[in-house]
């Protein structure tokens, strides 16, 4: 069996990878099956069961941190005589101990965020308005608005979340949560709230109209960091 792993903070990127691989099976025939680890059949059951009709396989697994060590295990095992290809497809970066529990023939795929999305990120609060919207600007230069927005969506929801309960965010890294908790603080009362708001009627409003979403995130740069 091929075993291919798709990993990476830019996991946007990564599934956009992952779904055109899909649909380049799919062109060739191939079966396409998503490996469920939550239901009542294991990894190992569900790589070994046979098609009836024995059709070429790609075999796909969407939460690689999930996947429990008896199969990991299994895996390595196995992977040899097994027939098919295995996608396995990571929402952030594989841990360097789950990678050491993979068969040794895998092969990776990286996707990693540009630096300067983060630099873009950790700029956005109240007070900083003038380097948050240089930064923008130069980020939407290589990189879509519409991924833009979805960053900052997951980073402002992230703020609202450490600011009222660190615990609440899924990271297990303590500096990650620190920055965080910091930036989160900078913003008073209902600031992060409204922000969002803001940020979801600028979203809808690029999609349902003619209005370039820059323009609007400038507004709201302009308005919510002065």
């Amino acid at each position: 069996m091929k075993i291919f792993l798709l990993h990476g903070d830019d996991f946007l990127k990564a599934k956009e990878r992952l779904n055109s691989l899909v649909k380049e099976a799919k062109k060739k025939g191939f079966s396409v099956l998503t490996i469920t680890l939550e239901g009542k059949l294991s990894l190992a059951e569900q790589l070994s069961a046979k098609s009836l009709f024995e059709k070429e396989t790609m075999y796909i697994v969407e939460t690689a941190n999930k996947i429990p060590l008896s199969d990991l295990k299994w895996l390595v095992a196995n992977s040899e005589t097994l027939s098919g290809t295995l996608f396995v497809y990571n929402q952030g970066f594989v841990g360097a101990r789950l990678k050491s529990l993979l068969p040794k023939s895998v092969k990776e795929e990286e996707f990693k965020l540009p630096p300067l999305i983060f630099s873009f990120l950790n700029s956005f609060f109240p007070g900083n308005s003038f380097k948050s919207i240089q930064l923008l600007h130069t980020l939407n230069s290589s990189e879509p608005m519409e991924k833009i927005v979805h960053f900052l969506g997951r980073h402002l929801r992230d703020l609202y979340w450490v600011s009222r309960d660190p615990s609440a965010l899924p990271y297990k890294e303590d500096w990650r949560v620190l920055r965080t908790l910091s930036q989160a603080k900078k913003f008073q009362k209902g600031e992060l709230e409204a922000t969002i708001g803001d940020l979801a009627e600028a979203d809808v409003a690029s999609k349902t109209s003619d209005v370039p979403t820059l323009g609007l995130l400038d507004q709201i740069i302009a308005t919510r960091l002065e």
